[in-house]
């Protein structure tokens, strides 16, 4: 399977995220599109493979 990484683009009033800030991150939040998952991922390697892993076995036909 191939993944395709995307960047968002901020404009210059976006605020990051302090380091010690609470995110609200949910792996449910996913598109499925006609061939492809576009998932979330929130620079958790452990979580953000699993979520992979996961919605790769739901949907096998999808990148």
């Amino acid at each position: 399977m191939q993944l395709h990484k995307f960047y968002v683009c901020q404009d210059d009033e976006a605020k990051p995220r302090l380091p010690g800030t609470r995110l609200a991150a949910s792996y449910v939040n996913f598109y499925i599109a006609n061939s492809a998952i576009i998932a979330p991922q929130f620079g958790d390697k452990k979580w953000d493979d699993e979520a992979i892993r996961v919605l790769s076995k739901a949907f096998p036909d999808h990148e």
